[in-house]
């Protein structure tokens, strides 16, 4: 199973959930969970699933495979430009995202 998923680090994406400094993502700050279905048609839509279910320890999976394996100055770079206060990018690390998956929700 492919985990590219390029929409996890799009900038439309991280723009739209840009927050006032270094913070944390604000919709699992804020509690808010992800969609699984909505989700599950935009992983179809990039290739990326073709199971008919998809479920929340999928998805933890992939996020995991994805933090792992990706270059975070990489995507540093690919995103600063749409970035206000890019001193938030200073804490991304595979860490900073694996920690932040205990506290991801689901509906």
């Amino acid at each position: 199973m492919s985990c590219y998923f390029p929409f996890l680090f799009s900038p439309r994406l991280l723009k739209s959930t840009q927050t006032q400094g270094p913070t944390q993502n604000k919709y699992i700050k804020k509690g808010i969970p992800l969609d699984l279905n909505h989700f599950a048609k935009r992983a179809k839509d990039t290739g990326e699933w073709k199971e008919d279910e998809l479920k929340e320890k999928d998805v933890l999976h992939m996020l995991k495979e994805k933090f792992s394996t990706v270059s975070f100055e990489n995507v540093n770079e690919d995103v600063r430009p749409f970035i206000k206060d890019d001193r938030m990018l200073e804490i991304w690390s595979e860490q900073y995202f694996m920690d932040l998956l205990d506290r991801m929700k689901f509906q």
